[in-house]
């Protein structure tokens, strides 16, 4: 990506490097960084990395670039994170390509520059040039900075961003974002360089200073746990706004995010994208460069009118809407509105009171269940967004559940609970602990056929795992798992493997096998704790199969270990001195690391290509121990019993070198055990001399 023609500064920031080594076994990680704070960086980028496509072939362009809020500075200054992933050449155990992404940490004000910010400010495009440019050379030395050469231009690449996308389409996406997430669909091969300018003219029509709360991403997994705000990626999560690329923008929910579209595209003339006023709207709202938080939208409303004082109006209008709703409230809560209300009323009366018209103010879940909206196929959506928004309040279970029953009258029960389900994150209990209690009145769903629960609950993903501890939990009965179980299974049918052992443990079931239940608990560790819970619930701690899981889980975590004993012992030796190679792995095999991880390792080193250089590295580690030297030898041929991670040049001269050693070991076995046999000769004959000897005494 070419840098915008701008004059440039260099901005200090701090640094990291997330990805792995060649030959890992571990998952990803910080690899190097800024004072050496690995455990730091980690915590700083792991919620935020974008996730690659599982197909690659299917993947947008890369790089990837992540933007998001940092930590203050010890003097209370706010930073930004910035992040540029791309593929690498380097492959792991397995031999597939990993990922790398480049970190960098910045303070705010310094992106914004010394002067007024439509002239100084950078933009995500010139933060994206900057990075492509640090990363070619990232520190040797942990206390030194990197320096990011940042182009003050994010009012031209704004603007740029205008001949992407028309002007009514970006206002949707600045509006939506003030009332949560904005997914950009259906933009998978778009190129990198039009997704930026997007992201800058999206974000240039809300004050400069909300991106100092705000993340953006030219590409995120849409079905990922990451908490990015803005960002392209398919499909949209059920939380966020749908932006389609090739489509018009959609309407936004009533709410301040409706008037604030409509006050820009007023603004702009029209949202024509010709008229004059539009690099006058885009420099004033980035003149408005103090930090102020996106999640608020009255302050970010107040810094807007304070820019264009056009747009003051939308407080009034926010203070009209509060007392519209409380006016709405105290009609309904003077009880059940009266059967005779036109179905259409009611459900305008819905809208109004659920959260965000406007935002802020809090919904009593009994003003829902006074309303009550009939629950129809046209209705189900708004359903599904009103009782989701009660579910984790203390009275929200009952009214959820009041709408339940209408549901599972209308044939409509799995819908609502499998919308709700889609809602439902593992951050939020309070939602999950409502949704669990639901689950478990309800009771047996299999009359209602829950196709699309059934769907949602077939593999282990975070939040059927978090609702299957809680249902689970000692505090609860076991009734919610049953209901759980029987929502998933169907009748006649096998569970997936991730309810095997629950459903052994609490329906009869067949026993599941100890390596599914292991790798499961590897994927998703805590999850042997929450079968042995249950196990303990019903009285069957002590299932063999169970034992056997819980055993082939430890030896994982032990071999878990091992790895990342080897990883602290090799990670800087891959340009070392033979001696320095050899001391580490001989340290290893004292600490009993398994001989095949540790040759493993050696995968890894400068001079591992080369069969004489590491024959005789391997001899120094033996030392003289021919049984180690034969065995590190077939660890070079075999690897991990699948394939070797050495040359093939290498593992064939090793072959007739394991082979020679495995004949010397046999003959000195066989030298060995003719020894041992002469030995035991040799005591039986002096056994017989001694009976012998004393016979002819006694006879004296």
């Amino acid at each position: 990506m070419k840098a915008p023609a701008a004059d440039s500064r260099q901005v200090a920031a701090a640094w990291a490097v997330f990805g792995k080594l060649p030959g890992d076994m571990r998952d990803y990680r910080v690899l190097s960084a800024s004072y050496n704070q690995l455990d730091y960086f980690d915590e700083q980028i792991r919620p935020y990395v974008p996730e690659a496509p599982t197909a690659r072939a299917e993947a947008p362009p890369r790089p990837y670039y992540v933007f998001w809020p940092g930590p203050d500075t010890v003097t209370g200054k706010p930073t930004l994170n910035c992040g540029r992933a791309d593929e690498s050449n380097v492959r792991d155990a397995s031999g597939r390509l990993s990922d790398r992404l480049r970190f960098f940490n910045a303070e705010v004000r310094h992106l914004v520059g010394g002067g007024p910010a439509a002239q100084t400010a950078a933009g995500y495009r010139d933060l994206a040039a900057a990075m492509d440019a640090a990363g070619r050379s990232m520190p040797a030395d942990p206390e030194e900075w990197a320096y990011l050469d940042l182009a003050g231009a994010a009012l031209e690449a704004a603007l740029d961003g205008v001949r992407v996308r028309e002007l009514d389409w970006l206002a949707a996406g600045a509006a939506a974002l003030l009332a949560g997430r904005v997914a950009i669909t259906g933009a998978g091969q778009v190129p990198v360089e039009q997704k930026l300018l997007c992201l800058d003219a999206i974000c240039g029509l809300l004050p400069y200073g909300v991106r100092a709360t705000l993340s953006a991403a030219t590409y995120a997994r849409g079905t990922g746990l990451h908490g990015i705000r803005l960002f392209f990626g398919d499909p949209a999560p059920p939380d966020a706004f749908e932006l389609p690329w090739a489509a018009p923008p959609p309407a936004l929910a009533a709410g301040v995010a409706v008037r604030y579209r409509k006050q820009l595209s007023r603004e702009s003339g029209g949202g024509d994208g010709t008229t004059e006023w539009i690099p006058e709207l885009f420099a004033a709202l980035m003149d408005e460069a103090d930090p102020c938080a996106v999640d608020d939208a009255e302050s970010v409303i107040r810094r807007a009118g304070r820019a264009l004082p056009s747009m003051a109006g939308l407080e009034d209008d926010l203070a009209e809407g509060a007392r519209v709703v409380e006016r709405t409230r105290a009609f309904v809560r003077r009880g059940p509105v009266p059967a005779r209300g036109a179905e259409g009323a009611r459900a305008r009366l819905w809208d109004r009171i659920l959260p965000g018209w406007p935002d802020g103010v809090a919904l009593a879940p009994l003003d829902l269940r006074h309303l009550e909206l009939p629950v129809t196929e046209e209705n189900l959506e708004r359903l599904t967004a009103g009782l989701y928004a009660v579910l984790g309040s203390s009275d929200g279970p009952e009214t959820v559940l009041h709408y339940a029953r209408q549901a599972r009258s209308a044939r409509l029960l799995d819908r609502l609970l499998a919308g709700l389900l889609r809602r439902l994150t593992p951050r939020c209990e309070a939602p999950m602990d409502g949704f669990a209690e639901v689950l478990g009145r309800l009771g047996d769903l299999t009359a209602d056929e829950p196709r699309e629960l059934r769907a949602a609950l077939t593999a282990p993903s975070p939040v059927p795992l978090a609702l299957l501890e809680r249902q689970s939990a000692p505090s609860s009965g076991l009734d919610g798992v049953r209901v759980l179980l029987r929502a998933a299974v169907p009748p006649g049918g096998s569970a997936p493997d991730w309810l095997k052992a629950p459903y052994a443990l609490v329906l009869g079931g067949p026993e599941p096998g100890d390596d599914l239940l292991a790798a499961l608990d590897g994927d998703h560790p805590g999850y042997l704790d929450i079968v042995r819970g249950i196990a303990q619930r019903v009285g069957n701690p002590a299932e063999p199969w169970l034992w056997q899981a819980e055993a082939r889980a430890a030896r994982q975590r032990r071999a878990e270990i091992t790895r990342d004993q080897l990883d602290a012992l090799f990670g800087g030796l891959k340009y070392a001195a033979d001696t320095d190679v050899a001391t580490a792995a001989r340290e290893a095999l004292r600490d009993a690391c398994p001989p095949g991880p540790v040759v493993a390792r050696l995968a890894g080193w400068h001079g591992s290509g080369d069969t004489k250089r590491l024959r005789e590295l391997l001899e120094h580690i033996a030392d003289g121990d021919v049984w180690l030297l034969g065995t590190l030898m077939r660890c070079v041929v075999a690897g991990d019993g699948t394939r070797s991670t050495f040359p093939g040049h290498v593992v064939a001269g090793f072959r007739d070198h394991a082979r020679e050693l495995i004949c010397k070991e046999a003959d000195l076995r066989a030298q060995i055990a003719r020894a041992q046999a002469g030995i035991e000769q040799i005591g039986r004959i002096r056994a017989l001399r001694n009976w012998l000897r004393g016979r002819r005494g006694a006879t004296r």
